[in-house]
């Protein structure tokens, strides 16, 4: 082999190589992008799970809940009485 058909083959290897590594990386990043987007919608959803189930909030909600109840028995007891 020549040393110009030697250089030319040297350069197409160069050039495959080149292609074949921007197709990895590319293959690299998207495969990122999901496993980032996957990471946030987790995120989400245990944020919104916190948000719900903190003591807090459940204390609250169980006090607006008893409120209602005792609100309701009263009502129901004027109405009883009432008739």
């Amino acid at each position: 082999m020549t040393d110009r058909e030697q250089r030319e083959l040297y350069e197409a290897a160069k050039i495959i190589q080149k292609a074949y590594r921007s197709y990895k990386g590319r293959k690299k990043l998207e495969e990122q992008d999901k496993e980032r987007a996957a990471a946030v919608l987790i995120q989400n959803y245990y944020r919104r799970y916190k948000q719900v189930c903190q003591p807090s909030v459940k204390r609250n909600f169980i006090s607006y809940i008893l409120v209602y109840i005792y609100v309701y028995r009263v009502f129901q007891g004027e109405s009883d009485s009432l008739q």
